[in-house]
């Protein structure tokens, strides 16, 4: 549930919805079905803890979708504004990784060798495979720690379908890839930790 509020609340994802010309009539009204839609969730829940609306989000984003909210989530990776991956060679060290991650503001950085996507490091690959195994990550190098089973998404799938993958295994980062397998975004689940 999370991750597809994240969604409306990218600013990518905000100009990808932006981009299909809603008359601001249309769109006020929206709003107001989708603030009509939780409310009802909240009534007929009979939610007393702003803590328990959590558990209605997902009835809320089927009603929304139900009211228009969906367009978004129909858009093709292709038309969004994503950033762009940041790389780091297989045998780069963790902290030449991680300082990347740092200085350009991101969770994850892909892995490549000889131009081709090897992995994928993210900020949990940091905490599970290098400090919680005592690893030495000025020593350690990319190849010995990030994860190799990439899963992506093309760029011919819609915003939906991706984010939907991204629930499904439980991932917060998915490698865009392009008709010819090479990496050109990342999308990100925006509502998990941060570095």
């Amino acid at each position: 549930p999370f991750t597809v509020l994240g969604a409306f609340t990218d600013p990518a994802m905000e100009t990808a919805f932006r981009a299909h010309d809603l008359p601001s009539e249309k769109a006020t009204l929206r709003a107001i079905c989708m603030i009509v839609a939780l409310t009802a969730v909240v009534i007929l829940g009979g939610i007393t803890r702003i803590a328990d609306v959590t558990q209605y989000l997902v009835p809320f984003m089927c009603l929304s979708y139900l009211l228009g909210a969906g367009a978004i989530l129909a858009t093709p990776i292709s038309e969004l504004a994503l950033r762009r991956p940041i790389f780091v060679d297989a045998e780069a060290t963790v902290v030449a990784a991680v300082n990347s991650m740092n200085e350009h503001r991101t969770g994850c950085v892909l892995v490549e060798h000889a131009g081709k996507l090897e992995g994928i490091f993210t900020e949990r690959d940091v905490m599970l495979r290098v400090v919680m195994a005592r690893r030495d990550p000025a020593r350690t190098t990319m190849a010995e720690v990030m994860t190799t089973d990439v899963v992506s998404a093309g760029v011919e799938m819609t915003a939906g379908e991706a984010l939907a993958l991204m629930i499904e295994r439980h991932f917060r980062h998915i490698p865009i890839l392009d008709a010819a397998g090479r990496a050109v975004a990342v999308l990100v689940d925006l509502q998990g930790p941060k570095i």
